[in-house]
């Protein structure tokens, strides 16, 4: 809920998501449908006034505020359109940004699959660049890297390929197939792009802060089909 009285808003109603390992799950609707409410509670970003968030077993909206922010650090990764790479900082120091804000340092075994990752995303030569010396593309596979770095349980992806030209876009939406398959992490796409959600293992659409249609893996002209119905007829 937000706001009070009058103007109270029921921004998400009767919501029951089963997010599935090792699968990419798109969430779509129009705008104001409550695609970035869901986001935010999942993630343990906003509390909820009724209703409960399980992450691996663990009811995160049960969480105080410093527990939901260590979990989010250590089980959730985020990758978003505005890449949000530090400038100061080269590849790799972006890479192990969130083993700094935990605290903590990288394991040997940790740094070998942070290598494979520089390796797998073809980061390795580009390890010393700081942002500004990346494209677009490349500076996305940073973040992507960054946000599989501490092996999170489950990444958002808000909107990653809406700054990028439809080649680097496809690159990316790959990247995260593979984060699904190879490494068994759950993705959580939120996109209003059809052709990016043709990617994903299923398609959840959000209408009026409900699910609306909960379909399998579909193409883009399918899902387009779906979102066209959601509009306002004249």
């Amino acid at each position: 809920m937000y706001g009070d009285g009058e103007g109270r808003v029921q921004a998400l109603n009767g919501i029951d998501l089963d997010i599935r390992r090792g699968q990419m799950t798109a969430i779509m609707g129009p705008s104001g449908s409550g695609k970035s409410t869901l986001m935010h509670v999942l993630a343990g970003l906003d509390g909820a006034t009724s209703g409960s968030v399980l992450l691996d077993g663990t009811e995160i909206t049960g969480l105080d505020d410093d527990a939901r922010t260590l979990l989010r650090r250590r089980e959730i990764g985020f990758v978003f359109q505005a890449f949000n790479l530090v400038p100061t900082l080269d590849v790799m120091g972006n890479i192990l940004l969130p083993f700094e804000l935990d605290g903590t340092k990288p394991t040997a075994e940790r740094l070998t699959w942070i290598e494979s990752l520089l390796t797998n995303l073809g980061l390795q030569s580009l390890r010393g660049r700081r942002p500004y010396e990346l494209s677009g593309g490349q500076q996305q596979r940073v973040a992507i890297a960054r946000a599989l770095a501490m092996k999170p349980t489950l990444i958002f992806a808000d909107e990653p390929t809406g700054a990028l030209d439809s080649r680097t876009g496809r690159e990316v939406l790959e990247l995260l197939t593979q984060a699904t398959r190879e490494y068994q992490q759950s993705v959580i796409l939120v996109t209003h792009d059809p052709v990016a959600a043709s990617y994903a293992d299923r398609v959840v659409f959000i209408a009026d802060g409900r699910i609306a249609h909960d379909v399998p893996r579909s193409d883009a002209q399918t899902l387009s089909s779906l979102i066209l119905s959601f509009e306002p007829k004249a």
